[in-house]
C-alpha cells in the first residue's frame, strides 16, 4: 500500500471510533488504543465477493472504506477475494446509527461503480444490518448421538434455489432477476486449526452435524482465523426469524456451536457482465433457502 491509502486507513481508524477491521485494528493496535464493543451493539456491514484483484481495484476499495475479509474456503468457490466495511455502535446512539448507515450505503454504491467499469472483475455487494439480540454466543460443548437426534432440520426441510443469472433464467424458473436474499444465519464451529485443546472437535458426532447442516442447504465457509461457519441464505424474513430460533434453541439445550447469528440483508447488487448480442448476464451469487413445511 502507498503512503496516501495510508493516510486515509489512519485519519478513517480515528476519525470512526465504530469502525471495525483488520487494518484498522493494525492501526489502533500501532497508537495503543483498542476499540471498546459495547455489549448492546447494532452492526452495519457491507461485503464484496471477487473473482479477481488487482491494486488498481484495491486501493479504489480501500479508498472508500473496505477492508480485506477473505476465507480459506467459500461458495460460490469462484471468488477468491472479499472485503468488508464494517460499524459497532453502540444502540442508545441512534442519530450515529443513521449517519453511518447512510455512508455504508454510500460506498456500496460507489464500489458497485467501481466494480462496474472494471473489465475483468466479476463480484457483487451487499449490505446487512443485525444487533446484539440476533448474535447469540455459547460456551462450547460438543453434540452428543442424543443431540444428533433433536437436530430440528433434514434435508427435505428446505427448498432451495439458485438466483437466475439473465432475463432467460427469470422466465424459466419465475423468479424475478432483481430477487435477493433477505437474511443470512451463520453458524460458527470451531476448529483444531484454532482450538488445539479441544480435542472433542473431532468426534463423529461433531462431523455429523456438519453433515446434517450441509445436506439442509448450509454451506460450508472456513474463515482465516480458523473457525468452520455454515451459513443460509433465506428468501423470507419470517421463516430465517423461526430456523433462526430453533437452531438456537437446539444449541442452548444440546451445543455444537459457539455462535448463531441472523443477519437481514438491506440491499444486494450485483454485476452486470455484457456477453455476444448485448445479453445481460448478472453475476453468480449463492442460492436461496425457503421453507417447504414447517418443522
Amino acid at each position: 500500500m502507498n503512503n496516501q491509502i495510508i493516510k486515509i486507513l489512519l485519519i478513517q481508524a480515528i476519525e470512526y471510533p465504530e469502525k471495525v477491521g483488520i487494518l484498522t485494528d493494525a492501526i489502533r493496535e500501532i497508537l495503543g488504543f483498542k476499540r471498546i464493543k459495547a455489549s448492546q451493539f447494532i452492526i452495519l456491514e457491507s461485503h464484496i465477493d471477487l473473482t479477481i484483484i488487482d491494486k488498481f481495484l484495491t486501493n479504489s476499495l480501500l479508498e472508500i472504506g473496505f477492508e480485506f475479509d477473505n476465507f480459506a474456503k467459500i461458495k460460490p468457490e469462484k471468488y477468491k477475494y472479499h472485503f468488508t466495511l464494517e460499524y459497532c455502535i453502540d444502540i442508545k446512539k441512534k442519530y450515529r446509527t443513521k449517519e453511518l448507515f447512510d455512508l455504508v450505503t454510500k460506498c456500496s454504491k460507489e464500489a458497485a461503480k467501481i466494480i462496474q467499469a472494471h473489465p475483468k472483475a466479476d463480484g457483487y455487494v451487499e449490505t446487512e444490518v443485525y444487533s446484539y439480540k440476533d448474535d447469540r454466543r455459547f460456551i462450547f460443548k460438543p453434540v452428543t448421538k442424543q443431540g444428533l437426534k433433536h437436530f430440528p432440520f433434514n434435508n427435505e426441510s428446505f427448498l432451495i434455489f439458485d438466483l437466475p443469472l439473465s432475463e432467460s433464467d427469470s422466465q424459466k424458473i419465475n423468479i424475478s432477476l432483481d430477487t435477493h436474499r433477505v437474511a443470512d444465519i451463520h453458524l460458527k464451529i470451531p476448529s483444531y486449526l484454532n482450538h488445539k485443546n479441544y480435542l472433542e472437535l473431532e468426534t463423529e458426532e461433531m462431523y455429523l452435524l456438519k453433515e446434517k447442516l450441509k445436506c439442509c442447504g448450509f454451506y460450508e465457509i472456513i474463515s482465516e482465523s480458523g473457525n468452520y461457519i455454515y451459513t443460509a441464505h433465506f428468501s423470507k424474513t419470517l421463516e430465517s426469524k423461526n430456523v433462526f430460533k430453533k437452531l438456537v434453541e437446539f444449541a442452548n439445550t444440546w451445543g455444537g456451536f459457539i455462535e448463531i447469528s441472523k443477519e437481514i440483508c438491506t440491499s444486494m447488487w450485483r454485476k452486470k457482465n455484457i456477453g455476444e448480442k448485448q445479453t445481460i448476464t448478472l453475476a453468480e451469487a449463492p442460492p436461496l433457502l425457503s421453507l417447504q413445511k414447517q418443522n
